[in-house]
């Protein structure tokens, strides 16, 4: 009973310093817009820095968790998105952008994307976007491995896309714990 007990207590340490650890990197942050009310939890400008330059080479994970209020009244009231965010020469997904997932190698069901593009020096910033619940992004968070695929192009999330997700969601249950 004490080795159980003994394992039990290194599993829940190593799990908090996990979870210590995605938060210092400092992948995603809290930001209160005093204008509108609104507060937004998303993908930090440190992440994105350390992200931008690989938006050349395939998309890359952006998200933002939206809710009215400093202080989230529930799970229910807040609006996910989910965004691939790429750089091209030329357009890759404006005609299709059909987005498919596998998390932990099976298919898992998400809504229909949609696509935004804009025209730059040099190319195109393409965007494909869901909207998802906080259920979903739960399930996102609780997965060891996450595949997409837009049109023909597969990519497995990278280890900083997964942990910014995951400060996403331990920024909001900090937030929430505020009340």
């Amino acid at each position: 009973m004490k080795r159980i007990l003994f394992l039990f207590m290194i599993l829940t340490l190593s799990l908090v310093a996990q979870e210590i650890r995605v938060l210092e990197e400092n992948l995603a942050e809290v930001k209160f817009d005093r204008f509108t009310g609104k507060t937004v939890i998303g993908s930090s400008k440190h992440y994105l820095s350390k992200m931008v330059r690989l938006a050349y080479e395939r998309p890359i994970l952006v998200c933002a968790l939206e809710y009215s209020g400093k202080i989230p009244k529930s799970e229910l009231n807040v609006t996910i998105q989910i965004v691939f965010l790429s750089f091209n020469k030329d357009w890759q997904y404006l005609e299709r952008h059909d987005l498919y997932y596998l998390k932990d190698g099976e298919p898992f069901k998400l809504p229909a994307a949609a696509h935004k593009g804009k025209v730059m020096s040099g190319g195109v910033r393409e965007t494909v976007l869901i909207n998802i619940d906080f259920g979903t992004l739960r399930e996102l968070c609780e997965a060891e491995t996450l595949e997409f695929k837009i049109r023909l192009t597969e990519f497995i999330l990278r280890e900083i896309e997964l942990d910014m997700l995951a400060s996403i969601m331990q920024l909001f249950e900090i937030e929430a714990a505020k009340k």
